[in-house]
């Protein structure tokens, strides 16, 4: 169906596929239906959906998916939910508090209550996953239809959302979810708590969106007026604050995440500030690398379209992701930059939004 639609887009937009074709034609009776209305495109999603918990169940009956980092988050739910506390003997930290910056789980404790069941978050993860597709289509809808029929197919064929279904489920999909719908609210000018609410989700989901959402405040304390202004300014240093305290607070020496991804640069926040101000050609070696150039490199090509086409103006969307983008190419752990690991989910909500944002001001042009 989705190599259908393809077929229907190069179609729809003149790249001279022949139209004589009984599955050309089926093609763009297809896109026609997916683009007049949206509850269509919904109906896709939630067919999306199915085949995502569906898929996730039989990789898990059958082992696998990684179950160290599902044995990791299962334990630590269970432990919230039945008032142990976030366990996580597992991973070693005793405390999933001592591991990642995660008081966002409760959320999702608070569900594992009516289930009970080890396929939890099995279910919970692709479901997370859609719940971005969602927002993305839902938005690239208020632009035209046609747009948010494009971007289904793109979301459908996007592979880091493939990669990490395969990858069971971590804290980043819960992330990720409420970072795209609070960027989506942003975009459509909501109001205070339509933004503040996902956010402050997003925020509790792991330290690098704890910054994301600093980011995001400030962001949001420049673009707004009064009152509310001021709110986002203590959000920001409130944010700013629980930052510094989880990652100068006590380690388990396993779960020293500098000493993993930064390792040439240093041991904990201190050193290796210190070093990249002795050492300031680091982080531009580091971003030249062949790998991290290439990761780059891909997604400035869905970026420069908002900005050329004008769209990215006023948004300021590229400041939320600066602490992510700069982690990744600084990093010296290879997997940080795989495009099927979750840390990709970080960067994708400003990648796509932007990328809807762009493609909607060109087609007016």
């Amino acid at each position: 169906a989705w190599i259908l639609m393809l077929i229907a887009t190069g179609l729809r937009f003149g790249f001279g596929v022949p139209q004589s074709s009984l599955v050309v034609r089926f093609a763009a009776n297809f896109w026609n239906w997916i683009c007049a209305t949206p509850w269509n495109q919904a109906l896709v999603v939630a067919l999306f959906t199915l085949f995502a918990c569906l898929h996730s169940l039989a990789q898990a009956h059958a082992l696998r998916y990684p179950m160290y980092d599902l044995g990791i988050f299962h334990q630590a739910v269970w432990g919230m939910a039945n008032r142990h506390g976030p366990l996580a003997t597992i991973s070693g930290a005793g405390s999933m508090y001592a591991d990642h910056f995660s008081p966002s789980l409760c959320l999702l404790a608070g569900l594992f209550n009516g289930v009970n069941s080890p396929l939890f978050l099995v279910i919970a993860h692709p479901m997370l996953l859609a719940l971005v597709v969602a927002a993305w289509v839902w938005h690239a809808y208020r632009r035209g239809a046609e747009h948010s029929a494009i971007v289904l197919i793109w979301a459908a064929l996007l592979s880091p959302l493939w990669g990490n279904l395969l990858w069971g489920f971590h804290e980043a999909s819960l992330g990720f979810a409420a970072m795209s719908w609070a960027l989506v609210f942003f975009l459509q000018m909501r109001g205070f708590f339509w933004i503040a609410v996902p956010l402050t989700i997003a925020a509790g989901c792991k330290e690098t969106y704890l910054l994301q959402s600093l980011m995001f405040s400030l962001l949001l304390a420049y673009r707004r007026q009064g009152r509310e202004r001021l709110v986002w300014l203590w959000s920001g240093v409130l944010m700013a604050a629980a930052f510094l305290a989880f990652e100068l607070g006590p380690r388990v020496p396993d779960k020293n995440y500098f000493l993993r991804y930064f390792a040439e640069a240093g041991s904990d926040l201190a050193t290796s500030s210190l070093y990249l101000a002795k050492n300031p050609t680091y982080l531009v070696e580091k971003f030249f690398q062949t790998d991290v150039a290439f990761y780059f490199g891909s997604l400035a090509v869905l970026i420069a379209v908002p900005c050329w086409t004008g769209a990215f103006a006023g948004t300021g969307l590229l400041w939320v992701v600066i602490p992510s983008v700069a982690a990744i190419g600084a990093a010296s752990y290879g997997p940080v930059r795989d495009l099927g690991k979750h840390y990709v989910l970080e960067i994708l909500p400003v990648v796509a939004l932007l990328g809807v944002e762009g493609f909607a001001a060109a087609r007016k042009m």
